[in-house]
This record gives structure tokens, sequence and C-alpha cells, in this order.
């Protein structure tokens, strides 16, 4: 216990006594007990009540600080378990959004897929049937492309009548992703397209295409005066000869 030395006089060593004798009554200590009997014993020697004298006064000791580590080491593995609990809920959100956006893209893909089957297939009837109502254009279009647009418009409208339809944003945003891949490849197609539409055309050639004499490379043929590039009597570029059958076009066979 420690301790320390103070002046009184007995007014005030009265009310310290009696503070003391209330803190012993709550908590028994021999060691305070002993030093208050100490006290009394000098406050008996003064000789006026405004006489100072010394007594010795047991002080508190501070508490040791408490060991808060373990605590803390807690409190740092639940933060670290909380911080790994949200980056979860945000990879699974991530995760279910992709496989949403993953599920609409096959539901598209399939409707796409439907809508260009029944197009081949209505070739494939024409075709069977002789093909003398099958127009050109429609055979190129349905054969080497098709109007993606109509067809996610109508992939969409499927899918809106579909028992549990998709989230209308979420449709709209693949769909949107969809159509811009099919339009870089389709527009590569096109452009690829041309270049050899034109380089046949301007390309020179050995053999005259309209009556078959020797050209020798030239861009004009010496017997009949074809240039190449230019349509033959039958009205059609080399390029095009050759092509499609005279009957895809709804025309009867030229007599050569």
């Amino acid at each position: 216990m420690k301790t320390e030395k103070r002046k009184m006089t007995l007014a005030k060593f009265h009310e310290f006594a009696k503070s003391e004798v209330e803190a012993l009554e709550a908590n028994p200590n021999p060691e305070r007990s002993a030093l208050l009997k100490a006290n009394l014993t000098k406050s008996s020697e003064a000789t006026t009540p405004d006489a100072e004298f010394e007594v010795e006064v047991a002080i508190d000791e501070p508490a040791p600080p408490m060991d808060l580590s373990e605590i803390s080491e807690k409190l740092d593995k639940i933060d670290a378990a909380v911080s790994k609990f949200e980056a979860g809920m945000v990879e699974k959100a991530g995760y279910d959004a992709m496989v949403v956006k993953q599920g609409i893209a096959v539901d598209l893909a399939i409707e796409l897929l439907t809508a260009y089957e029944a197009k081949v297939a209505d070739l494939s009837a024409k075709l069977q049937a002789g093909g003398e109502d099958i127009e050109r254009d429609d055979l190129w279009n349905t054969l080497s492309t098709w109007d993606l647009e109509t067809a996610i418009s109508n992939a969409l409208t499927a899918l809106g009548k579909s028992e549990t339809p998709p989230d209308e944003a979420l449709t709209t945003e693949v769909s949107e992703a969809l159509k811009a891949a099919y339009t870089v490849k389709s527009d590569a197609i096109k452009a690829a397209a041309e270049a050899a539409k034109e380089a046949a055309g301007t390309a020179k050639v050995d053999t005259c295409a309209q009556c078959g004499a020797d050209m020798g490379g030239a861009d004009v043929c010496p017997e009949c005066g074809w240039k190449v590039g230019t349509a033959t009597k039958r009205g059609k570029t080399p390029a095009a000869i050759g092509n499609y059958p005279s009957r895809y076009k709804g025309e009867k066979p030229q007599e050569s």
C-alpha cells in the first residue's frame, strides 16, 4: 500500500477520518485501518483547532492496464471475416448477373437459329419444288447474310412472351452486344466480298467471256470488242456467270 504525507487541521482531519471509516466499512483493510489509528493518535497531540499537523494518508494505486490484445485480435478476425463476406457477396452478385446474361444470350441465340432455320427450310422447300419462284436476292440473303436486327427483334418478342421473360434492361443489353458483334463481323464479310468483286471485275483475262477468243491479257477483246468488267451479250459479267442457274431467277434458258 502506498502512502503520502499531508498536513491537516483538526477540522479537515475530522472530515478525512469520517471518509476513511466509510471506506473501511465498505472494503476492510488492516493496513489502512492501522494507518488511520496512528493518525488519530497524532491528531490528539494537536494543541489548537487551527494548528496543522502531519498525517500519513493511504493513496489508491492505479489499476494495472488491462491487456486488450486478445480482444483486439478477435476484433481483427471479425473485421476480416466481414470484409471477406462482403467481398464474397459482391463477387456472387457479379457472378449471378453474368449467369443471367449468359442465359439471355443463349435464349436469344436459340431464337435467332430458329428464325434462320425457318428461312433455310423455306428455301429448301422451294428448291425441291423446282426453284422457279426463287429470287436471286432471296437466295443470297438466306445463304450469306440476313437481317440481324429484325431477327433479334423477333427473338426479343418471343422471349417476352415466354412464361418467365427475362429482365428487360438485361435483355436489351445482351441483344445490343450481340448485334454489335454480328455487325462488325458482317461489315468485314461485306468488305471482303466487295473487294473480291472489284478485283474480279478489273482483272485481266486470257480468254474472252463473250466470244471465247484469245485476249492475251488485254483489256479489250480483239475479235468482238468486249471489255473486261463489262456485261456480255447475255447481260452478265464474268464474275456473275455460273453463280446461279437461270431457272433460279425464273428465266428461260437462252439459246446459244
